[in-house]
């Protein structure tokens, strides 16, 4: 038994030592990217990942002169990075940038809000039950971009806040982890707003980032609400119905005897202007149906709205009197 035990020690460091000083050479793989047909067309980009729910966001990641696409796939909370090698490129090719991410859950929208450059990060509460908006600050570190989460005291869990209504204190400003609001500079000021559904109703609130206003820098953020029924449409999320105010001061009413008491979750905004007049249009979409609607603001800065018919609308539009 004694020399079984002695050859088997000697044994394993006789394996070492070869180990260590012999010349062993692993072998080496490249990369294959073999070429996929669907019905004997080929697709442009097979291998670059596949996506189940898909969010977009489009700003610089490295450090060429061209927009990159950030994709948060919500069903794995995983982001994906794809570039072009050219601006006249149609094909957008997956990469790996040296990115070390926070954990993020159900929506994220990658917006640089400093304007340093840097993306940053609004997504959806990290904490379970918190209906709120989680905000990180991108740095770079070295050779990578790294995430500090911005802490909002006003708050138990450093979600953006708001006042609350009659008194001194703070709430968080509400978006459930169903919807995905709309983060941009809606009054063109020079900051990020954020247009989010009311919590019990089809109505689309404006929560206006006021950090300027009050003399602070692109760093601050001061969420107010605005206008509580920004653009004077009502959507129910039920039926595929919206209705319309006949004025630009007044809010829209609840199509029939809909009690707006109803909580509306599952929809997404974005704001946008394709048409390049300077004013904000809106892409809405709701979980009861699969259609969007897209809404032209036809009143520069007066947020009035008219249908457009497009093939994104096929929707039916009433006008209040």
């Amino acid at each position: 038994m004694k020399n079984l035990c002695f050859l088997k020690k000697y044994l394993g460091v006789f394996i070492a030592y070869l180990l260590i000083h012999q010349n062993i050479q692993a072998q080496i793989f490249s990369q294959l990217n073999p070429k996929v047909f669907v019905n004997n067309t080929e697709l442009k980009n097979p291998w670059g990942g596949g996506f189940n729910n898909p969010q977009f966001s489009q700003l610089k990641v490295d450090e060429d002169s061209i927009p990159d696409l950030v994709v948060f796939d919500k069903s794995a909370s995983v982001t994906l990075f794809f570039r072009k090698a050219r601006k006249q490129d149609t094909i957008w090719a997956p990469f790996s940038p040296k990115i070390d991410l926070p954990i993020l859950m159900d929506w994220a929208i990658f917006k640089d809000f400093n304007k340093d450059g840097i993306m940053d990060i609004f997504a959806s509460s990290f904490y379970r039950g918190v209906s709120g908006v989680d905000v990180y600050q991108g740095y770079k570190s070295i050779d990578s971009i790294k995430f500090n989460k911005i802490k909002f005291p006003q708050t138990s869990w450093d979600v953006i806040p708001i006042p609350s209504g009659g008194s001194s204190g703070f709430t968080q400003l509400y978006i459930t982890n169903f919807d995905i609001p709309a983060v941009d500079d809606v009054d063109r000021d020079g900051d990020l707003d954020i247009l989010t559904f009311n919590p019990s109703g089809g109505q689309l609130e404006w929560y206006s980032n006021q950090s300027l206003e009050m003399g602070y820098g692109l760093d601050s953020m001061i969420f107010r609400l605005k206008d509580p029924c920004w653009g004077k449409f009502y959507e129910t999320g039920v039926h595929r119905a919206l209705k319309l105010s006949s004025s630009p001061t007044i809010c829209a009413s609840p199509l029939q005897s809909t009690p707006i008491e109803l909580r509306h979750i599952g929809s997404t905004t974005m704001a946008f202007d394709p048409d390049k007049d300077n004013d904000t249009d809106v892409l809405l979409g709701d979980i009861s149906f699969n259609t969007m609607v897209h809404l032209t603001n036809m009143a520069q800065r007066l947020l009035h709205f008219a249908p457009v018919k497009t093939r994104f609308s096929p929707i039916m539009i009433t006008r209040s009197t």
